[in-house]
């Protein structure tokens, strides 16, 4: 959302819409799953440790390639969330298993994208970035299995969703004395704050998308 567009809607439709987002990021098949947790008791707490590290990377390379691609960041941020609830969905073990872990991460990144972007990104198109380590069947295979486990519920609320109807609700005048380019600014500064949330296995297991938005404000 640029920096009018942000105040485009009525407080009363802004509230309406933080009110759905609100019960949807409690409903059971959003609620965040600490799927960690669930792991054998014999796994060693530094592979889990590497685990998170190896998840804060493929969110990284995610942005890099929405940047590569024109797409919104925000597209990465909910693709996190399917990455999350379909592996909380399966045997926790898929994280230790590179190939299939980096196979599901692409896919939730095509997922997100064709559903809420503009642009898509095709499974041919992902084979190839992969530079050969995934062919378009699997990815078609991967996304069908995707949908299916999380029972076609693809509608997350994200932090990013909560951040534009809080900033919203600021009344400019009184913060910005109406200057949309420091709006624009402050925005960015949010906005990159949920980004980096996004990366951090705890936050998005023990926060909701609300309260990110909230502290990211």
């Amino acid at each position: 959302a640029d920096a009018a567009a942000l105040f485009s809607s009525s407080s009363s439709d802004i509230c309406d819409r933080v009110a759905v987002l609100r019960a949807q990021e409690s409903s059971i098949a959003y609620r965040p799953l600490d799927y960690l947790a669930r792991l054998p008791a014999e796994i060693a707490l530094a592979d889990i440790e590497d685990y998170k590290l190896s998840r804060s990377k493929m969110c990284l390379w995610s942005h890099r390639l929405a940047d590569a691609c024109n797409l919104s960041r925000h597209a990465v941020v909910r693709a996190m969330n399917y990455l999350d609830r379909y592996v909380a969905s399966k045997d926790a073990s898929i994280i230790f298993d590179k190939r299939r872990y980096q196979l599901a991460a692409m896919t939730a990144l095509s997922l997100s994208v064709k559903l809420h972007e503009p642009l898509a990104l095709d499974a041919a198109l992902l084979a190839e970035i992969s530079a050969g380590c995934y062919d378009a069947r699997e990815i078609i295979r991967t996304e069908r299995a995707m949908i299916e486990a999380l029972q076609w519920k693809l509608s997350d609320p994200t932090s990013l969703d909560f951040a534009c109807c809080l900033v919203g609700l600021i009344d400019p005048s009184a913060f910005f004395g109406c200057d949309l380019v420091l709006v624009a600014r402050f925005f960015d500064a949010v906005k990159i704050q949920c980004e980096l949330a996004s990366m951090e296995y705890d936050v998005n297991r023990k926060c909701k998308p609300s309260e990110v938005a909230l502290a990211s404000i």
